[in-house]
């Protein structure tokens, strides 16, 4: 008799919710699914959708943000989703596989599903109704009939033609959306926003170019006021969503007790930036992670040519040596060694992304790929070869070119695709080589045709009038040939010393972002730790919402100053420079290429520290005015220094620092020579999420990071003491509690050992007394 349990059909989940949650880490829609009306038509719900798109709608809703942005699925080939979605009243689970453990959340956002084939009219007023203001897609870069090389549009496809002679029965996705835009125009509705999220660049331009193109093959006025009224954002989207496999669905009964007949299985990472261009209202997403911007261009960018390249790269050597799940191949530190190498040439070539620093996002794709609860499947990853090594591979090769810069990992890559591409890897076992034009590269591939193959116009034309790269690729083959994968990358790269050495010259530097020393642990041994590193703000006393209250009126008045029109609210000032101190905040206000609009002028260096002077004076004041000692923390730090030396690492001024210390009574604690902070400690003012104040304080104090304890509120600040080799403790007794949640998984994201919702709780996980529970007194 089987002991497996009996699982649950969601639906019923849903009407009994405290019986199946009590004791499993499931978490169920925060609203009722049946009270969401739908906003979104979203074509191509597949697994990707599922786990992104879908959860950020989800989020709109459980967060109480939005109820009128519910999505309606439509299906173009297969019915096995409307199926399987119908008899579970459209609800589905989605599982984040996390380094540590699982998490499983049931999604409601999905409202109804659609079939075209079976009721093309269906679909069709579903997307003429006024209640539809978005149509997302995810339905590859074929499907949008656009020449990528060209732009232009393939008019002559048997598929166009069949949405001109029948626009009733559409064929392809962009005949209905031509089809509902004519009756939205002949009803007096605006268009709807179409927004592609499938992986491609310029998604948004190549969307304009299919629903134009062919609305004009139809009717030229209703052509020009698609393209008038219409908006076609571009995005970038990233999750890694594997294929649900039967034996994982089972564990998802065995594990969570769930009867979900397709599952979707994801990574915790999760990222969407959009442009921000719409035509009929927005959805909220920014309140839940989306990032708006005004050019998705160089966030498309740094993932083709990071994450997709670097898929090739690990791909086509993990497959060679014998692995086949990425986690498998990241294990071993000569092919790790190579990707880190590969990724560390391409950074150089990318322009700068405002927000982003592409070392801490280099560090978070060997994270990501390292996951062993993911197993992604190499072979999925080297699908399409062909496509993706001219789209993400070839430019950063011609860029380095260019600038004469590194690229000998980019020629590496390029001589493995070639030696993959024969099927077989070098214990002499098979793996599926799938891309469209397999069947003429590898004959090639095999017979060892290497002139044949590099002489492909379709693929290396750019390299036609570059014998000697041509000659260095020809050398790569050989070796690998003659020497085989493993001693090939183990004579190119060295992970080991090339980490060491940069992490070393960033310590020495004391400057510069991105991974900064030795990996934190993922376990806290107390017994190891020495010094405590303590963040200031938001963490020894709830100085962040009271400084910004202080900081708000000088912000507004740098901003008008400076000819930025914007002017916050002190909670608005908060959300929107989270983990920036004024330093950043002003340069950025002040800087003609930042992400706000304006300014008019740019500050010299001693009019913009006038206004950091003038900001920590007022805040400083107002804290010392306002903040009131806290016997809890105050219990809590007399316990910690009976065992560790305690100090504080900080982003603030250190006239804030001594203010806020003066009025917790906290400064005993902390004597001057064990204060440290990144505006004014450093040689040259830095600001978390640079590791450089932390590995600064290390070397103060004489200890090494795995003797270090950090305690970090914010995500910023446990990314900078992470990325020194701190363990780092989140703490989030200072958070609202309604941003809790969001606030412990980001920490747990970039790395943290645990986290805590008070100080006691935190003398409890170092095996202390716990301190005494009671609120300011004063």
């Amino acid at each position: 008799m089987s002991d497996r349990p009996v699982p649950t059909p969601l639906p019923r989940v849903l009407e009994n919710p405290e019986h199946h949650t009590a004791d499993l880490p499931v978490q169920l829609p925060a609203y009722n699914p049946a009270d969401l009306r739908h906003g979104v038509v979203h074509f191509g719900v597949g697994g990707f959708h599922r786990a992104h798109q879908g959860v950020y709608f989800d989020e709109l809703a459980g967060r109480g943000l939005a109820m009128d942005w519910g999505v309606i699925g439509v299906g173009l080939h297969r019915r096995e989703m409307k199926d399987m979605l119908e008899r579970q009243d459209h609800l589905y689970t989605v599982i984040e596989r996390g380094a540590e453990e699982d998490s499983a959340r049931v999604i409601g956002s999905m409202v109804d599903y659609l079939y075209a084939p079976e009721d093309p009219e269906a679909v069709l007023a579903t997307l003429a109704s006024e209640r539809t203001r978005l149509v997302t897609l995810t339905v590859t870069g074929s499907s949008y009939h656009v020449d990528p090389v060209t732009g232009e549009f393939q008019a002559d496809d048997e598929d166009i033609a069949e949405d001109l002679a029948h626009p009733e029965r559409p064929a392809t996705v962009f005949g209905y959306i031509v089809e509902a835009l004519r009756r939205r125009r002949e009803q007096g509705l605006p268009p709807f926003t179409v927004l592609p999220c499938d992986n491609m660049q310029r998604g948004g331009e190549v969307a304009r170019t299919a629903v134009v193109s062919l609305a004009r093959l139809r009717d030229a006025d209703l052509a020009d006021w698609i393209d008038r009224e219409g908006a076609f954002p571009s995005s970038m989207v990233d999750r890694i969503t594997p294929t649900t496999s039967p034996g994982e669905r089972d564990a998802v009964v065995d594990r969570f007790g769930l009867d979900d007949a397709w599952p979707v299985l994801t990574e915790p990472f999760a990222q969407w930036i959009i442009e921000d261009s719409f035509c009929n209202g927005r959805p909220p997403l920014d309140e839940v992670g989306v990032h708006f911007v005004d050019d998705v261009e160089p966030f498309e960018l740094m993932k083709t040519r990071l994450l997709n390249a670097g898929h090739c790269a690990l791909g086509y050597y993990g497959l060679l040596l014998g692995y086949r799940t990425t986690a498998e191949a990241m294990a071993d530190d000569v092919v790790r060694g190579f990707l880190t190498a590969f990724l560390d040439e391409v950074i150089p070539l990318l322009p700068a992304i405002p927000g982003i620093d592409l070392g801490e996002y280099r560090d978070s794709l060997l994270g990501r790929l390292s996951n062993a609860s993911m197993e992604d499947q190499l072979e999925r990853l080297t699908r399409r070869s062909s496509t993706k090594v001219s789209d993400y591979v070839l430019p950063s090769l011609l860029a380095a070119l260019d600038q004469d810069s590194a690229h000998r990992m980019l020629l590496l890559t390029i001589a493995g695709w070639f030696r993959y591409l024969r099927g077989v890897d070098e214990q002499g076992a098979e793996y599926d080589v799938q891309d469209a034009r397999a069947d003429e590269m590898r004959p090639l591939a095999e017979g060892g045709r290497f002139d044949a193959w590099i002489g492909d116009a379709s693929v290396f034309a750019d390299l036609a009038d570059r014998k000697d790269i041509v000659e260095e690729l020809q050398e790569l083959v050989d070796q690998l040939d003659a020497r085989g994968a493993r001693a090939v990358l183990d004579a190119e790269t060295d992970a080991s010393s090339d980490a060491s050495a940069g992490a070393d010259a960033r310590a020495a530097s004391g400057a510069g972002m991105g991974s900064a020393g030795a990996a934190a642990p993922s376990r806290l041994d107390p017994a190891a730790v020495r010094v405590i590193l303590c963040d200031a703000d938001g963490n020894l006393f709830p100085s962040e919402e009271v400084a910004f209250e202080a900081s708000t009126d000088v912000t507004n008045r740098l901003a008008e100053d400076a000819g930025v029109p914007v002017r916050f609210e002190p909670e608005e000032l908060r959300q929107a420079t989270l983990g920036k101190n004024f330093r950043r905040v002003a340069a950025e206000l002040t800087e003609p290429d930042s992400e706000w609009p304006g300014p008019a002028r740019q500050f010299g260096d001693e009019e913009l520290e006038q206004w950091i002077s003038e900001e920590k004076h007022v805040v400083s004041e107002h804290l010392r005015a306002t903040l009131e000692p806290d016997t809890e923390i105050s219990h809590a730090l007399q316990e910690l220094d009976r065992h560790f030396e305690l100090a504080v690492v900080s982003s603030s001024a250190t006239s804030r620092l001594q203010a806020s210390f003066e009025a917790t009574d906290l400064g005993r604690f902390f004597p001057a020579n064990r204060v440290f902070s990144a505006e004014d400690s450093m040689p040259e003012p830095v600001s978390k999420p640079d590791p450089a104040v932390y590995l600064f304080a290390l070397e103060q104090l004489g200890v090494s990071a795995d003797a270090s304890l950090a305690i970090e509120d914010s995500v910023t600040g446990a990314t900078s003491a992470v990325a020194a080799g701190c363990p780092t403790i989140g703490n989030v007794c200072f958070v609202a509690p309604e941003e809790r949640q969001e606030r412990r998984r980001r920490l747990e994201d970039v790395g943290v050992v645990a986290v805590v919702e008070s100080w006691s709780e935190l003398l409890e996980l170092l095996a202390l007394e716990p301190a005494v529970s009671a609120g300011a007194t004063g």
